[in-house]
């Protein structure tokens, strides 16, 4: 009889992992292939016929082809980061979110599954750019206001490159009115607006009433990143 409650004790704790059973197919979803980032991307991995939600994921990136790797996030070992999304099609999927902005460069990255045994790895890779270099600064500000106009034109030259010198690709501008809120206060820059376009039109009250008006034009890039912007 001792041997018999042994036995069920034992069958006991190992059902439930055997329940979780590993996926059909685990895979990298987002960023897609061959994708430029941000230093905090999110990644979102699928598990094709599995409970996402019992299973456990790890998401490893490598600079040299997997010789080494570069960042490992493990939610075994470290739950933080890590939440269920859905696909477009509203498939659940795992996703995470690093809590320290990654070093720049090109990677590859992968998955693999934990259903309470033993890992399976996925079978592809994905490449990835960690984009983190801002865009140069934006030239050739210029301003416009009739007299008697309540809004003031600002344009300014696209940003073609980067901080190096490199091709880069913008997805909007934020332009800053410079101005003083309040009797006694320094100016300083506020954001009147963003636009993906080479041209802003502020149309704010208090651009109206200033008979001097200051502006700077920043470009922020397709992976997000902002020249001054810190994590």
């Amino acid at each position: 009889m001792g041997r018999l409650v042994v036995a069920l004790v034992i069958l006991g704790a190992v059902l439930p992992a055997i329940a979780q059973r590993q996926p059909e197919h685990v895979s990298p979803v987002a960023p897609e292939n061959g994708a430029s980032t941000g230093k905090k991307p999110r990644f979102v991995v699928s598990a094709e016929g599995a409970d996402v939600e019992k299973l456990r994921f790890r998401i490893q990136l490598s600079a040299d082809g997997f010789k080494s790797i570069a960042y490992a996030f493990d939610q075994k070992e470290d739950p933080q980061g890590w939440a269920v999304t859905a696909l477009p099609d509203q498939s659940p999927a795992g996703a995470y979110f690093p809590k320290e902005p990654l070093r720049g460069g090109d990677y590859l990255w992968r998955v693999s599954s934990w259903d309470g045994l033993g890992w399976k790895d996925g079978s592809e890779t994905f490449r990835l750019r960690i984009d983190d270099v801002p865009p140069a600064d934006v030239e050739g500000v210029m301003l416009r206001r009739p007299p008697g106009a309540a809004c003031v034109h600002v344009e300014w030259r696209p940003v073609t490159v980067d901080r190096d010198g490199r091709p880069e690709q913008i997805a909007q501008y934020h332009v800053y009115r410079y101005a003083a809120k309040g009797a006694m206060q320094p100016i300083r820059p506020f954001e009147a607006g963003r636009t993906p376009t080479l041209q802003f039109e502020d149309c704010d009250a208090e651009t109206a009433a200033s008979p001097i008006l200051y502006y700077k034009v920043v470009a922020e890039d397709t992976a997000g990143n902002i020249p001054g912007r810190r994590y």
